[in-house]
């Protein structure tokens, strides 16, 4: 990394801790749960919806592989694994917005922006404080995770992921490092955010009535599909925890998105500025 861009991670992680405690030792002495007030999002999202949109997911995601391999002749290339993630995303899209069209009162509409009436300015800043938060501690806590691994197993390799490999290999076309970028920045936390936090999330706060539980278990499900880099699944899990947090006192999938988007935009932005 650059020396300029370490410095910069610095700074925005010594930011994001304070911020932490500062919120974190105002919440506690007013000895209030700061989802007290959260919004109610009125659904019907039951073990059928869900159950149906993940078995939909995944055949989505098997015609993606049969649908590459005919057209393109092979799977295990950048360039058709970043059609058939496209296609996968796409796909999940499109089914979140089915079940939010049956499942959620208000349809697609209250299902993305929430309940009417929320404040766009308190939106906007508690959009900002967890992106601040995401961005800041997200990296320490992934950081203290290789650290672990490299202790108690010297020879662990860690992978790279499939999105900035894709874009380090210099011999793909300009329309896939295009569409590399926009699924990691733009359809990939759409995708993700409508089902882990729109599907999952509100189905988990409907059984079990408890907000925080729902958000720790959507939090560790979401690390969790990240597996194939182990080392960054304890850093994906705050992640997903700080996107529920907002989700929650919001309501919205907007801000959830917006972090994931940043975030994600983010880490492209210092892997091509640490690059050059």
């Amino acid at each position: 990394m650059q020396p300029y861009l370490f410095q910069i991670d610095n700074a925005i992680s010594v930011v994001a801790l304070i911020t932490l405690l500062v919120v974190g030792m105002t919440w506690g002495r007013a000895q209030v749960d700061p989802l007290r007030l959260a919004p109610h999002r009125a659904n019907d999202i039951r073990e059928d919806s869900l159950g149906l949109a993940i078995l939909i997911y995944l055949c989505i995601g098997l015609l993606a592989g049969l649908f590459v391999k005919s057209w393109i002749g092979e799977t295990d290339t950048i360039h058709a694994r970043t059609i058939a993630s496209t296609i996968v995303q796409v796909g999940g899209v499109g089914v979140c917005l089915v079940v939010a069209t049956f499942r959620v009162r208000g349809g697609i509409s209250r299902f993305i922006f929430g309940p009417v009436g929320r404040g766009r300015f308190g939106t906007l800043r508690l959009t900002f404080v967890c992106t601040l938060l995401a961005v800041g501690l997200c990296p320490m806590v992934r950081d203290v995770t290789v650290w672990i691994l490299q202790y108690v197993a010297p020879d662990y390799s860690f992978p790279t992921h499939q999105t900035i490999k894709g874009l380090h290999d210099g011999s793909q076309s300009m329309a896939t490092i295009v569409t590399l970028w926009l699924g990691a920045a733009l359809l990939a936390p759409v995708a993700e955010e409508m089902f882990f936090r729109g599907l999952l999330q509100t189905f988990l706060v409907r059984l079990s009535g408890r907000r925080w539980f729902a958000i720790g278990v959507a939090s560790l499900a979401f690390g969790g599909v990240h597996v194939e880099q182990a080392y960054a699944v304890p850093a994906l899990a705050v992640l997903g925890v700080i996107m529920g947090f907002a989700y929650e006192r919001t309501g919205s999938l907007v801000p959830p998105i917006a972090i994931h988007a940043l975030f994600n935009l983010k880490t492209l932005l210092w892997d091509a500025a640490g690059a050059a």
